[in-house]
């Protein structure tokens, strides 16, 4: 039969912008049945983890999660302590035992006792179910990360044990000398583009991230959820609960945009999170996001008609020197952005240069 429920922490620890902070702990220990069954490893257990988080980030209009190898050994390390000694902490020392590169990370903790015969599947599922009816747990699994470990053990008394460490950084195969620190390779398709500088600064500041593997896809354009990821990401905002958008998750950063003022709907009830972005739109919400850039009046570029609604927002990322427009006096308003512009945009606005 089933045990009680009981709420104990979780961790957050991050470098952007280059200060290291301690969020809020919380840490959730489940009693719940385990089968019990031989000793670890348990990648079974663990890609199951991995996919129902990514199911959840699904739906809440999130990127997946790369699986980080190693993220899993730390997190499987770990729960093989807490199984090996039945002690319930978080892991004091996550950040110098990973050995990828990371701006920012996470970790999750819980265990599950053995309360009879339950398939190792189904208390999986329970545990993390755990997970995401715990705010502090949940906004880990949401939170802004790009990769995860998961890791699983189980003890002589069928009690399971789960670590999970989510990681925000450049994904890697493997460092490259293998030890804390070493430098991952850079991205494989950015050697063509004029704006590759800008790329390379705002992937490795965490406020890009690659489309797929070390691939940048730099010629892509960018969705409206995209840019509220990067957004968000540039203003160290976290998902927020909303009921804003018919058309966006119940926790989403875009809903944390709302909230700022610097989103709106396409239309009524609705966020459009599909829909490409303009260099007009872009420049709108980079001025509502930054307070240092504030609307400026008059002519800068021929071609944004009298009493255009974003002129303010384009004059000021001009003065600022954000922008030199498309090409002689013009801005090209209603041109689409690339993923290479946006770059550009970031790290220009954020004087990164």
């Amino acid at each position: 039969m089933p045990g009680t429920v009981d709420l104990h922490g979780m961790q957050t620890l991050r470098t952007t912008p280059r200060v290291l902070f301690v969020a809020a702990s919380m840490l959730l220990v489940l009693l719940v049945p385990v089968a019990a069954q031989a000793a670890p490893p348990y990648q079974a257990q663990e890609e199951q983890f991995r996919k129902l988080i990514n199911a959840d980030r699904s739906a809440a209009g999130r990127g997946r999660l790369a699986a980080a190898s190693g993220a899993a050994t730390v997190a499987r390390n770990w729960s093989k302590r807490m199984a090996a000694d039945g002690n319930l902490r978080h892991n004091p020392n996550v950040g110098k035992q990973l050995t990828v590169e990371w701006t920012r990370w996470g970790e999750n903790v819980g265990w599950a006792s053995n309360g009879g015969g339950a398939s190792l599947s189904s208390v999986v599922k329970r545990l993390h179910k755990g997970f995401m009816e715990s705010s502090g747990h949940r906004a880990n699994i949401l939170g802004d990360f790009n990769q995860v470990g998961v890791g699983v053990a189980v003890d002589g008394r069928g009690t399971m044990w789960a670590t999970m460490v989510f990681v925000d950084g450049p994904i890697t195969s493997e460092p490259t000398t293998g030890e804390p620190g070493s430098k991952p390779a850079g991205l494989s398709d950015i050697s063509g583009s004029a704006h590759r500088r800008a790329i390379t600064t705002a992937w490795r500041e965490g406020l890009i991230k690659p489309c797929e593997g070390r691939r940048f896809c730099p010629k892509r354009q960018v969705s409206r959820t995209e840019i509220a990821n990067v957004v968000g990401r540039m203003l160290d905002l976290e998902p927020a609960k909303g009921n804003h958008f018919v058309d966006v998750a119940d926790t989403s950063v875009v809903n944390a945009l709302v909230d700022a003022g610097v989103v709106n709907g396409c239309a009524a009830r609705r966020y459009c999170p599909n829909q490409r972005v303009t260099r007009a739109q872009l420049a709108a919400m980079l001025v509502r996001g930054l307070p240092e850039l504030r609307p400026v009046a008059g002519e800068r570029f021929s071609d944004l008609p009298d009493g255009y609604v974003h002129a303010g927002a384009i004059n000021a990322l001009a003065a600022a020197g954000v922008t030199r427009g498309c090409e002689g006096d013009r801005f090209c308003p209603t041109a689409k952005v690339t993923r290479e512009q946006l770059a550009s945009f970031v790290v220009r606005a954020l004087d990164l240069r």
